[in-house]
């Protein structure tokens, strides 16, 4: 059986690496502090699975490139399973008033 190969990305802050399981052997970390950063991770990435920690920070210079940055990982979700986490609270759109964890699987 293969072995899933495993790439975390984020940026200033990881709320998630402190918690994984140290024995998981098969995680690449990456830091991605610009959104090109981000797009260059993307591209070049060999892995099974994708996990893509939101660091809002990574976007508050490059608002443009918000629709790049997101083009890249829906075509990197093409081919690989893409985990897009949101940590915090995070308010549900449509003017609901209600909050959730979120996490987002792209396909």
């Amino acid at each position: 059986m293969q072995q899933l190969q495993v790439l975390h990305i984020y940026g200033n802050y990881s709320s998630i690496l402190s918690r994984l399981d140290r024995r998981f052997q098969y995680i690449e970390i990456r830091r991605a502090f610009t959104v090109f950063q981000l797009m260059t991770l993307l591209e070049e990435a060999r892995h099974s699975v994708i996990i893509i920690e939101h660091d809002p920070m990574l976007h508050e210079d490059a608002m443009g490139m918000i629709d790049l940055a997101s083009q890249s990982m829906s075509d990197a979700s093409k081919e690989v399973v893409v985990l897009l986490y949101l940590p915090g609270t995070v308010y549900v759109p449509g003017g609901s008033d209600q909050k959730c964890r979120s996490g987002i699987l792209l396909r």
